[in-house]
């Protein structure tokens, strides 16, 4: 009934109607090559105000985090600013001591 070339023919068929139905009118005549540094928009109508400017800088500092160190300034740690190395415990030396000898080498 279906022979190979009849389903090779309702294929591209489909794949045809596919690829006509995703260009969409709103799409049409939209600009394909920008130049590099040029903005292509329309110049704003007025320079933002000290509000507004104080609120985007307030939400890229929101976006951007806090450094790992935990301070704004990109040091110390969230738990101290101690760097000493921890005092070892009894219990610390011997586990080291054991995955030296299981470590086989």
């Amino acid at each position: 009934m279906f022979d190979k070339r009849f389903l090779k023919t309702i294929g591209v068929a489909s794949f045809a109607l596919l690829m006509l139905a995703g260009c969409r009118p709103e799409e049409q005549g939209r600009p394909l090559h920008y130049e590099p540094g040029v903005y292509p928009g329309e110049k704003p109508s007025s320079a933002l105000g000290e509000g507004d400017l104080a609120e985007l800088r307030q939400r890229a500092m929101e976006q951007g985090g806090i450094p790992a160190g935990g301070a704004l300034s990109g040091g110390g740690t969230t738990t101290g600013d101690d760097v000493r190395a921890p005092v070892e415990s009894e219990a610390g030396k011997q586990l080291k001591e054991r995955g030296k000898l299981q470590g086989g080498n």
